[in-house]
């Protein structure tokens, strides 16, 4: 392995803008797919405290933020946290890392391509296979092959319609309040006899892990740097307005579930009680849409985290961490699109 530069000759389009970045950063984050499919272990476990143990990992998330906003404003390079690691830790550390990240990254691809499926099956049950998954993959990664700033667009109007999802729950809640906001700092469980239990909030500190990976992929914004305009500049504005905007998308419908819910109990007892929710207050065909667009929000996910993967191996690549050939093949740009497609298409075949 040879040293690594800080500055590279500019190959990849730098294109877009701060709103086209954080399009893009907040598809990666798909907060619709976590109020459906992360945060509900929360209401499990915590009841309405599930409110508070948000809000504290949205105050622990600002720290993190800041950190990646001071990196990237720094070191504004395709890459990511490998980037950073490698520069200040030295390139073996830094290769740690890119391994952890890219198994990561492959292993979140392929689990959550799974719930495109899952989602459109209240349309087909036939979705529900694992051919829908394979479809997702072949097709976002013949998308996330486009240009950076064509998939910014893609992944913003697919993010459009993930937010409509999430709005329902808050409208549908908020419309109908059924306890006081003092529930927010209430933190319960199930009992054995089916009854609501208080929990100490040493139980709650202990699940803000969770709403603290709910909102995980603020931080992404910084594998596009390469890419955005000014970078040096607009980086930590676009890794802080996308922690803002993933809190407050996934904080308002939470606590409007909790808020309009005929019964906590109910919704704690429930494998699925967003849906639950959903088919209670607007009906089937109301929780049929909505999954749909839940269906689209994972799907959109995908393209997002193709799109970052295969910047990290293309910087990887371009600092000559593989053999000479794999380098060479993984660090060229499509002279077109400016992407990496050699790069992009290894992400979808892994």
């Amino acid at each position: 392995m040879v040293p690594m530069s800080n500055e590279y000759r500019q190959e990849l389009a730098r294109s877009l803008t701060l709103r086209e970045n954080i399009l893009i950063t907040l598809s990666t984050v798909t907060p619709a797919s976590s109020v459906f499919i992360i945060i509900p272990s929360l209401i499990v476990g915590l009841a309405g405290g599930s409110v508070a143990a948000m809000v504290i990992a949205a105050f622990l998330a600002i720290f993190v933020g800041l950190c990646y906003a001071e990196l990237s404003s720094r070191w504004p390079i395709s890459g990511g946290e490998y980037t950073w690691a490698a520069r200040l830790l030295g390139k073996p550390m830094g290769f740690g890392v890119l391994t952890l990240s890219l198994m990561a990254g492959i292993l979140i691809i392929s689990v959550i391509g799974s719930g495109v499926g899952t989602y459109l099956s209240v349309v087909w049950d036939g979705f529900d296979s694992p051919w829908t998954t394979i479809i997702v993959i072949v097709i976002t990664t013949v998308v996330a092959c486009f240009t950076i700033k064509t998939n910014a667009w893609v992944t913003g109007i697919f993010l459009g319609l993930e937010v409509l999802a999430v709005l329902v729950l808050v409208v549908l809640g908020f419309s109908d309040i059924q306890r006081g906001l003092d529930t927010f700092v209430t933190p319960q469980t199930l009992g054995a006899s089916g009854g609501l239990e208080p929990v100490t909030w040493g139980v709650l500190f202990s699940l803000v892990s969770v709403a603290l990976f709910a909102y995980g992929g603020y931080g992404t914004a910084v594998f596009y740097s390469e890419e955005t305009k000014n970078a040096s500049k607009t980086m930590a504005r676009a890794v802080m307005v996308s922690l803002l905007v993933t809190v407050l998308v996934e904080l308002l419908p939470v606590m409007a579930v909790i808020l309009g819910a005929d019964s906590l109990e109910s919704l704690m007892a429930s494998d699925t009680p967003m849906n639950d929710f959903l088919v209670q207050r607007g009906g089937e065909t109301v929780n049929m849409l909505v999954s749909i667009g839940i269906a689209i929000a994972v799907f959109n996910a995908v393209i997002a985290i193709q799109i970052q993967n295969a910047r990290l191996v293309f910087a990887s690549a371009r600092d000559r961490s593989w053999p000479v050939g794999v380098d060479r093949l993984l660090g060229s740009i499509n002279p077109r699109t400016k992407s990496p497609i050699a790069a992009t298409v290894l992400v979808g075949v892994l």
